[in-house]
Parts: C-alpha cells; structure tokens; sequence
C-alpha cells in the first residue's frame, strides 16, 4: 500500500462510531460475518466494511468473540505486539505496545470478560478501531541492547 492510499485509509477509519442498539445487534453482527466470509482475515471491525457502529467480529481456531459496544476497564502487564497487522492495511507490519491482559466490558449487558496474550491483543487492536484509533498510532520502534538482551523503546 503507498502512503497516499495509506493516510485515506487511516483518515476514513477515524469516522465515530455510535453504539449498537439491541434492535439492530443481530444485523450488525451478521453484516460483520458476511463480509469477513469474503476477505483473508480472522478480525474485522464496522469502520472496515464502512459500517460505523461499536461492532467487531474474531474468528480464528480457538478463539471466536463478537464485541458489542466494547469499552477496556483494565490494561495489565504491557507487552509489545511484533509485527502486528491489519486487514485495512495489507502488507504492512508494526510493531505496537499492548496489555497482555485486559479486562473489558461487553455486549449490551456490559458483561465483563478477562483475556490474556493474543487474544487481548487482538480485542485492543479491535477496539482501536471502534474508538477511531489505527495501528500505526500505536507504533513503537525498537531497539536491542547487546547487553542482557534489553529492549528500549524509543
């Protein structure tokens, strides 16, 4: 992707999204898996299919969520996420500070729910999206100090 199609990429995934209604959770949901059955990833938020509600969808082995108005209440355990990408910007990878644990509200019952490692990485990458966050806002660049293997952020 050049970087003119990567900053109108990044400018029309900063659109507000408003919360899902119950009436409409059902619709929302299934426009969500519709359009994920046609594309190659395993997360896909409304921003990304032009839907600007508080709605993203995971589907992977293992691991499978529909996040509903999700808002994250705690954030453990900082970690960096290598080589972090995303469906809205193909071929790109970067590297993002994340919680390896985090703790968020889901679903129109708040329901709160824990996860650890990528799971909790893939629903904050998800929730950036809903609160018009792209990964690149979150790009850290790193390096290795030979002695102990130490990483430093800059």
């Amino acid at each position: 992707m050049n970087a003119l199609n990567r900053k109108l990429a990044s400018i029309y995934l900063r659109g507000n999204c408003s919360t899902v209604e119950r009436r409409e959770e059902s619709e929302v949901i299934l426009n969500l898996l519709k359009f994920l059955q046609t594309q190659n990833t395993s997360l896909l938020t409304g921003p990304e299919i032009g839907l600007f509600k508080r709605a993203a969808i995971i589907r992977m082995p293992g691991f499978s969520i529909d996040l509903i108005n999700p808002k994250i209440v705690t954030v453990k355990n900082e970690i960096v996420s290598i080589n972090e990408s995303c469906a809205s910007f193909p071929k790109e990878e970067i590297n993002c500070l994340r919680g390896n644990e985090i703790t968020f509200q889901n679903g129109l019952d708040k329901e709160l729910i824990t996860l650890c490692g990528l799971e909790a990485v893939l629903v904050q990458h998800a929730i950036d999206h809903l609160n018009g966050v792209v990964m690149f806002d979150r790009s850290i660049k790193l390096e290795l100090i030979e002695k102990g293997n130490v990483i430093h952020y800059l």
